[in-house]
């Protein structure tokens, strides 16, 4: 029962960060994207890391962490100058 649970917590928590891509694209922010494919894809790489920071002791901060997950989820890895990429996010 508690794995039910937890699988629909998450597939709640999917729709609702696809629901903010969605916003984010008619908001003009982001590009059309499939939002809730999109947020399956942040969530499995914020979840892998969380796993690698349990099983191996990671030494870099959490907040570092983050940061480069979203970075690298937000601007790839693009040889366009940051500059650029604020404007195109």
């Amino acid at each position: 029962h508690e794995i039910q649970t937890l699988w629909r917590v998450y597939q709640e928590y999917v729709d609702w960060v696809g629901g903010l891509f969605q916003q984010a694209v008619k908001a003009k922010v982001i590009r059309p994207v499939p939002g809730r494919r999109y947020a399956l894809l942040l969530l499995d790489m914020v979840l892998m890391v969380m796993y690698q920071r349990l099983a191996l002791q990671s030494p870099l901060p959490l907040a570092q962490e983050a940061e480069e997950i979203f970075d690298l989820f937000l601007h790839g890895l693009s040889l366009q100058e940051p500059s650029r990429r604020k404007n195109a996010v």
